[in-house]
């Protein structure tokens, strides 16, 4: 795998932008835990969106520059293992700098623009983190998957989402092929090799990065400002010792400030001698100046020694987009209780900026601290947790690359690094837990904050997890389609079975259907106020599905989808989803999508998926399957498992059912739907209301 390491290639297996830095100057002093008060902060904190705003240059850039002055510490913004204990760690400096080489090459050779749509299929690579940040900077909207997509899956996302680009690994570039000719929007695929062997129909990741250059500069444009692009420029075919043509002077044209820009991106040398000079003409944009005010800039390069006629690639300057706050900025596909995978969309603000909240009260980063997140790099909380919220603190974010988590390697990983903050869904913490070296987390004493997510926690948990670390784990809840909404907190008495209490910057309510707030104690929808004002960290909307849209709104909240009771003291009470959707091991799984699949079997007359409780998981996917006729007298426990076999071929293997029945009739309606409202209260205990 080749990876750059500060500027050398390395092969290895509340806020406007002048008023940006105050805030990472604030977390620069930062230092001990829970330094706020949370009944002050709840009252008074408030993060409002600027104009504009971009993630690259108003964070990254940032701290780059603290570094550059030396007013951070000698902590590194990232630092990468993989399984066979090779490392990396790049500072700010190189994050900043690397990013620049890929924003050329999105906006190049990818030839995508910005508001363009490019997926990520990558595993925990340190490409990835580059890519993002990249795509930020060059105003390219970005949407990550996970490696567990198959085929199908992967054409559907192409589609609806209408990517021009896609970038992956050798693992899932088979996939993507198989669906090629059906992705008539994709235009560019990019293929990251950890071997450096080529793929045809494919441009390489890693031989554009190398041929790419640094100058990326941010200009103050609006992010639909148009911009031209010559790709390639031939020389005339000349002599060697002809004259050529040197452009003392160049006069600005009259023009306004957002005119297009002409970007000369690849130019191809003429015959010559390989040492030869040869006059390069970069690029310079002028500032705030009169329209006469000469502009030249002459830099001289030295060929290397190649063929006459080999293409020398020269990116002289493209300009990132000062993207507006509200700019989109990515796509998540989030499952639903009916239909495939519905595309949010989050713009430069909401993720980019709205994650402070999920920095400071959830987290409790500094930059000092070392932060581990389990996330894979396709969830949205990966991006929450292991790329935003970090980098946002100032935190260096830790990444293990490993093909399947190992409760085992974890615990010696905790007890071996100086990690100082992890966050893990719970069913990854109840693993660890049953691990005979758990307690040696405790022993090293470099652990000070535990969090987890994704999914309920049970008091008994909470206790085993702190007799093994020494530390309480706290819990926070959000969604794909926010930040942190609601947790628990070192400063607040942690009562068992709460999530603790609403989040600062957000107003969290328990309302009706109507959105009328709930009296104490009474169940209803949790939901958040977003008028008049709609926080910063609340997604844009759903892609190309208006109605649902319409009905994750009621009165002046937008509800979650999940129900719960509040307390007199603010405390929020879990009960569970108000739709279909199954949370499992921190993944989030639409019934529709497991019930599909489960059709494409010849066995399958009807099915309905429902949640099932599970004490390692908390819940697990079931399968209530009717049979066909011919599959009547089939053995159930072989048909079982090939049935299970099947679904993980056909989608993501994490959608399996681990639980299958087969039943002679399936719950419905008068009007023929399936309820699985009864097969799911049945499964946990619950009583039925019609």
């Amino acid at each position: 795998m080749f990876i750059h390491q500060g500027r050398q290639l390395l092969s290895s297996s509340i806020l406007i932008r002048e008023r940006l830095s105050p805030l990472l100057i604030g977390w620069t002093r930062h230092k001990t835990t829970c330094s706020w008060n949370y009944d002050t902060e709840k009252k008074n904190f408030r993060l409002i969106a600027p104009t504009k705003y971009n993630f690259a240059r108003d964070v990254i850039d940032k701290w780059a520059d603290k570094e550059k002055n030396g007013e951070r510490g000698s902590n590194p913004a990232f630092w990468w293992m993989n399984e066979s204990g090779q490392e990396l760690k790049w500072s700010f400096q190189d994050i900043s700098y690397q990013s620049k080489l890929v924003a050329n090459v999105l906006l190049g050779p990818c030839q995508l623009q910005p508001d363009d749509v490019v997926i990520v299929i990558l595993p925990r690579i340190p490409q990835w983190w580059v890519i993002n940040v990249a795509a930020i900077r060059a105003g390219v909207i970005l949407s990550p998957g996970t490696t567990l997509l198959r085929s199908n899956d992967i054409k559907y996302r192409v589609n609806a989402s209408n990517a021009k680009c896609i970038i992956t690994n050798e693992q899932c570039a088979d996939l993507i092929d198989e669906v090629w000719s059906s992705c008539p929007s994709l235009k560019t695929k990019v293929i990251v090799s950890e071997t450096g062997s080529t793929r045809n129909g494919w441009l390489d990741y890693n031989e554009l990065v190398r041929k790419s250059t640094d100058y990326f500069e941010c200009c103050d444009t609006n992010a639909q400002d148009p911009m031209t692009i010559f790709s390639l420029f031939q020389c005339c075919e000349t002599n060697a010792q002809d004259p050529m043509t040197i452009f003392s002077l160049f006069q600005c044209c009259e023009t306004n400030a957002h005119n297009p820009m002409t970007i000369f991106s690849l130019f191809q040398c003429c015959e010559a001698n390989a040492q030869d000079p040869m006059t390069i003409f970069s690029l310079f944009q002028c500032c705030d100046t009169n329209a006469q005010d000469p502009m030249t800039i002459f830099s001289l390069f030295q060929c290397c020694d190649t063929n006459a006629q080999d293409p020398m690639t020269i990116f002289s300057l493209f300009q990132c987009c000062d993207t507006n706050a509200q700019d989109p900025m990515t796509i998540f596909f989030t499952s639903g209780t009916t239909g495939a995978p519905k595309m949010t969309e989050h713009s430069h603000c909401s993720y980019g900026l709205g994650h402070v909240i999920t920095a400071r009260y959830f987290l409790d980063l500094t930059p000092s601290d070392i932060f581990w997140n389990l996330s894979d790099t396709g969830w949205a909380k990966c991006a929450w947790s292991s790329l935003f919220a970090p980098w946002i603190a100032g935190s260096c974010v830790f990444v293990q690359d490993v093909p399947k988590f190992d409760p085992l390697q974890t615990v010696q990983i905790l007890a071996s690094k100086p990690i100082s903050v992890f966050c893990a869904p719970p069913t990854a913490a109840r693993f660890m837990q049953n691990e005979p070296t758990f307690s040696d987390i405790k022993q090293t004493g470099m652990l000070r904050h535990c969090v987890c997510g994704g999914e309920p926690v049970n008091p008994e948990m909470l206790e085993e997890w702190e007799e093994g670390t020494g530390h309480k784990l706290y819990e926070g809840y959000g969604q794909t389609e926010t930040t942190f909404l609601c947790g628990t907190y070192p400063n607040i008495e942690q009562r068992p079975g709460s999530m603790g209490k609403p989040a600062p910057g957000y107003d969290l309510q328990v309302v009706d259907e109507s959105g009328m707030i709930l009296p104490r104690g009474k169940e209803g929808n949790i939901g958040i106020k977003c008028k008049p004002e709609r926080p910063v960290g609340l997604f844009t909307r759903y892609i190309d599905d208006e109605e649902r849209m319409k009905n994750t709104f009621a009165g002046d909240y937008y509800l979650t989808g999940d129900r719960a009771i509040m307390d007199d003291d603010d405390y929020v009470w879990f009960i569970g989803r108000d739709d279909d959707v199954i949370i499992t091991s921190g993944y989030r799984i639409g019934p529709f999508e497991v019930e599909s699949a489960l059709l494409e079997h010849p066995a399958v007359l009807e099915s309905a998926v429902v949640s099932s409780p599970d004490k390692d998981r908390g819940e697990i996917i079931k399968a209530f399957v009717m049979l066909t006729e011919d599959y009547q007298n089939a053995d159930k426990e072989k048909l079982a498992l090939e049935l299970q076999d099947h679904t993980k071929k056909v989608t993501a293997p994490y959608k399996y059912p681990r639980k299958i029945e087969f039943v002679d009739v399936l719950p419905k309606t008068v009007s023929g739907k399936i309820r699985r409202v009864e097969l799911r209260n049945n499964e946990w205990g619950r009583t039925t209301s019609d």
